[in-house]
């Protein structure tokens, strides 16, 4: 089961890393929310170093929405 979620977890931030660099904000909610789905423990956390991207995320957003859930998330 956590190795699944890892994956699913690298693929959630390997699309929210494209769209920080592209300055498109279209799917990032839908992706925080699918991330906030998963189960993700400690481990995942740092190996997929997720935290960081979320935060990038909530730094580079203008998003209320994106901005509250992204804070929850961390």
């Amino acid at each position: 089961m956590s190795a699944h979620c890892e994956a699913e977890v690298l693929r959630i931030k390997s699309k929210m890393e494209r769209a920080l660099n592209e300055k498109s904000e279209e799917p990032v909610l839908d992706m925080l929310k699918a991330l906030q789905a998963l189960p993700v423990n400690l481990e995942i956390l740092q190996k997929t170093r997720i935290g960081m991207t979320v935060n990038s995320l909530r730094r580079a957003s203008k998003e209320e929405e994106v901005i509250t859930v992204a804070k929850a998330l961390l």
